[in-house]
């Protein structure tokens, strides 16, 4: 699983996205690599329908959702939609798609993106 790739590289956790302008940093980020779409740290699978992170487990007060999305199909996880121009998606958390990683810095204790 993602989450689980995350904490064995630096004891890192899937990317949590709080703002309008981290998310446009990590799409603009994104789009150099194309057609590949990307795991983020956000899923439902507690509660269907309620969006939560899996390293707080805090409701997502900021969503990017691309048209028609999420679809409520059994699917808990969510992705960076290479198709949507990498706006989210929600898929079954077992599809192997990339995980995006973030580390936080000793020094500055700010987070990191590191895959």
């Amino acid at each position: 699983m993602a989450s689980e790739y995350c904490r064995g590289h630096h004891n890192s956790h899937l990317v949590h996205i709080d703002t309008d302008l981290e998310n446009r940093f990590i799409k603009d980020r994104l789009r150099d690599f194309k057609i590949k779409s990307w795991y983020m740290g956000l899923t439902d699978e507690d509660i269907e329908g309620i969006w939560k992170w899996f390293d707080t487990d805090t409701i997502a007060n900021f969503t990017d959702w691309a048209p028609s999305q999420p679809d409520f199909m059994a699917e808990d996880c969510a992705i960076f939609e290479a198709a949507h121009d990498f706006s989210w998606g929600d898929v079954k958390c077992t599809v192997g798609f990339i995980p995006i990683c973030e580390l936080k810095s000793a020094e500055d204790c700010e987070w990191s993106i590191i895959g």
